[in-house]
């Protein structure tokens, strides 16, 4: 709904202003109107919009397959330690910043899709299962095989100007491109 408003505000103001705006400007915005048609109708008041339930089984799918020539790093704490419990396994170097997924040394393949649903104007939710085959050449006993996991899986109640979301979703901790957190520890993913 956010991005319909911002969306619905540059049409209004290219409006106003009545000038031609650059080619790539109008392709965006033409896609944009494509991709939250249902969304934009909720801010023209003339469309007669009533807020209604929806579900999209498949709003984007994505097919991946990744060699990687690399061990993943594993992260074992000092087992004499009663403050330092942690037995934790990330991606190779090279293949960062991706959601928490990891992949084996050698042939990785993984197939993901995401479903969206809502309730009215005031619950929506999203889910997106993710599929990965591993060779793990590295011999990583918990790397081995097939996975089915849900990557990100949460509801939102929405009412005013709050929202609530429970469930699964990625985060990241601190500020820049690659978190401010130390670049040894992993991306979380949290339920």
């Amino acid at each position: 709904m956010e991005m319909a408003r911002l969306v619905q505000e540059a049409l209004t103001e290219k409006k106003r202003l009545g000038k031609q705006l650059s080619p790539i400007i109008e392709e965006f915005l033409r896609k944009f109107q494509r991709e939250f048609k249902e969304e934009l109708q909720a801010w023209d008041p003339d469309s007669g919009y009533e807020a209604r339930s929806f579900i999209k089984p498949v709003e984007s799918a994505q097919v991946r397959y990744v060699y990687s020539d690399g061990k993943p790093r594993s992260f074992t704490g000092d087992p004499e330690s009663r403050d330092f419990k942690i037995n934790a396994t990330e991606g190779t170097p090279l293949v960062y910043n991706n959601e928490g997924v990891v992949y084996g040394e050698g042939s990785n393949g993984s197939l993901q899709f995401a479903t969206t649903f809502g309730y009215g104007d005031f619950f929506s939710g999203y889910v997106e299962p993710i599929f990965v085959l591993r060779q793990n050449d590295g011999g990583i006993e918990e790397l081995n095989g097939t996975r089915a996991d849900l990557l990100k899986a949460y509801g939102k109640l929405t009412q005013w100007n709050a929202e609530i979301e429970v469930g699964r979703d990625s985060l990241w901790w601190g500020q820049g491109r690659h978190s401010g957190s130390s670049p040894t520890m992993p991306p979380t993913s949290t339920w």
